[in-house]
């Protein structure tokens, strides 16, 4: 996983825990005051992002990350033709089909989420200024961050107007 997905999620990569974007957004928030930066912080709400992911949209995520067949074929196998029921006051309803999202709970699921939404946080990547932590005399030579991940919870970090444009962008491509 860590061979694929950035540096700012640290959920499903070996090493990497939730307490890793806390240190990071502490220690933002310490140097902002410290050295006067201008920063904004917008929190990006996924509401029930586990059950909009396609899975064709999935499957060819898998495919575009280099996956072999095998690791393709695994997500297909588990969400070919699944089907849920529902239990209302003691009576369960009737199968109905399931055309999209993926099992909360399933072990396999974080890895597939983080894998589908590392798209969209690689144009964030692309389109937003990075914040590069002080003392680093040159900007591009610093720690440079965008935003912190963990799961559903996206923090991104923004330095300029335009960077709430290109947040906006990217949110609606």
């Amino acid at each position: 996983m860590a061979s694929v997905i950035g540096p700012e999620q640290s959920y499903c990569v070996l090493g990497r825990t939730i307490q890793d974007n806390l240190f990071l957004l502490c220690d933002l928030l310490t140097a902002a005051e410290r050295f006067g930066l201008d920063i904004g912080l917008v929190s990006l709400d996924q509401e029930k992002a586990f059950d909009h992911i396609d899975h064709q949209y999935l499957l060819s995520t898998l495919e575009a990350f280099g996956f072999g067949p095998f690791f393709i074929v695994a997500p297909q196998v588990l969400y070919h033709d699944a089907s849920s029921l529902l239990k209302v006051n003691s009576v369960l309803c009737s199968p109905f089909p399931v055309h999209c999202g993926i099992h909360q709970g399933c072990p396999l699921s974080g890895m597939l989420y983080a894998l589908a939404i590392e798209l969209l946080l690689h144009a964030q990547r692309c389109h937003l200024t990075s914040l590069a932590l002080p003392p680093a005399p040159d900007p591009t030579t610093g720690p440079l961050i965008w935003l912190t991940v963990y799961v559903v919870d996206v923090t991104v970090f923004l330095g300029s107007q335009e960077d709430v444009r290109a947040l906006v962008h990217c949110q609606h491509a």
